[in-house]
């Protein structure tokens, strides 16, 4: 109701992914854009921010908690390195090239492992784990690397899938998770659910 015509919103929209859009959408999809934030750093934040959000509160995270983030060199990836640092929980993290191992060093993750190679990947794991077991990780790669990250989770760990490549079945993961709770967040598939959710996510984010 105090959205007036000419108010700058943010959220998302049919087409929203076009350089410009006039549509149609729901006012739950949107909310009002703070000053702060100019436009351009506004639309890179609902997708990402969000599902980091979402995926590290289902997680329930925790101070100290030690958390696996695959990938982490993408848009979520990077939300969650600081998002996590904002926590204080360590993270052991995944990249593919030198230069991505650079950007997280950059950013002050010491603990990194390949995303490229599974047997580089288990031996780093071990490695930075130090003998301990994961409190859950957030999962965006396939094959081994998922059967891997399983192993390593602690008993009631959590482990957070937002992959759709090779992402295993939710009887698969139920079966291989007897003692952690696995959970696939993809916020394309729960928005038009719950439009209501996601706006109160949005005004989060704001």
């Amino acid at each position: 109701a105090d959205l007036l015509r000419g108010t700058e919103l943010f959220g998302i929209a049919t087409g929203c992914l076009c350089n410009f859009v006039r549509a149609r959408t729901d006012l739950r999809l949107v909310v009002r854009r703070p000053k702060h934030v100019s436009a351009s750093d506004a639309c890179t934040l609902p997708g990402v921010w969000t599902t980091v959000h979402e995926v590290l509160a289902r997680a329930s995270v925790k101070r100290n908690a030690l958390l696996l983030l695959h990938a982490a060199t993408g848009g979520v990836g990077i939300a969650s390195v600081e998002y996590l640092s904002w926590l204080g929980s360590p993270i052991i993290a995944t990249a593919g090239q030198k230069s991505k191992h650079a950007i997280l060093q950059r950013v002050g993750v010491v603990a990194r492992c390949s995303s490229r190679r599974d047997g580089a990947f288990t031996f780093g794991l071990s490695y930075h784990g130090a003998g301990g077991r994961l409190n859950g990780t957030c999962n965006s790669l396939s094959n081994d690397f998922i059967a891997v990250s399983m192993a390593f989770l602690v008993e009631g760990g959590e482990f957070q899938e937002i992959g759709k490549r090779g992402a295993w079945s939710t009887a698969r993961m139920e079966a291989a998770a007897a003692t952690a709770r696995a959970l696939v967040t993809d916020l394309a598939t729960d928005v038009p659910r719950d439009l209501q959710w996601f706006n109160g996510l949005l005004r989060k984010l704001a």
